[in-house]
């Protein structure tokens, strides 16, 4: 990964999306913070975006097991953010692909009518916390259906809901 960002940098890129499958902690584990051996490994790895001049997007997968309207579940989202933010990192992506296209928790079910508008609500409420912890914060949003013409029934639920910058 080191030296792929000093390929994408020679050939004038200019950001670098963190999304490998291989680091449990962006999916399987996107609720627990790194711990010390791992968090040293992506600290290198910010720190040599920024000697590339890249962008380094930190993305979490949280769509297989987060609870849209559990506190305790966004709570762990914003600590493990806080975590990486601290690496510098202010680029910040959140993929909800590859997850069931359903609600899984009773508790989402009876409060939203269909997973675009839970996914709506989580990513507003996401942006509103990062605008107020700090404004120069970038997210990035790669949402359940990324493919069509937009006219799709999920993008057009999802889109209408969120801000125009999103």
């Amino acid at each position: 990964r080191l030296s792929m960002l000093e390929v994408i940098s020679k050939y004038n890129m200019n950001c670098y999306f963190y999304a490998p499958k291989d680091d449990l902690y962006l999916r399987d584990k996107w609720y627990e913070r790194y711990d010390t051996e791992n968090l040293s490994i992506l600290q290198e790895l910010v720190e040599k975006a920024r000697q590339c001049c890249l962008d380094f997007y930190y993305c979490l997968s949280p769509g297989i097991t987060i609870s849209y309207t559990n506190q305790m579940h966004f709570e762990s989202l914003i600590q493990k953010l806080k975590q990486v933010y601290a690496l510098g990192v202010r680029h910040f992506g959140i993929l909800l692909d590859d997850i069931p296209n359903t609600l899984q928790y009773p508790e989402d079910k009876e409060r939203f009518p269909s997973i675009a508008e839970a996914h709506a609500y989580f990513v507003n409420r996401l942006v509103d916390y990062l605008q107020d912890f700090d404004a120069s914060i970038k997210l990035a949003l790669c949402p359940l259906q990324y493919y069509g013409s937009g006219e799709e029934e999920y993008i057009r639920a999802f889109s209408a809901l969120l801000p125009k910058d999103v």
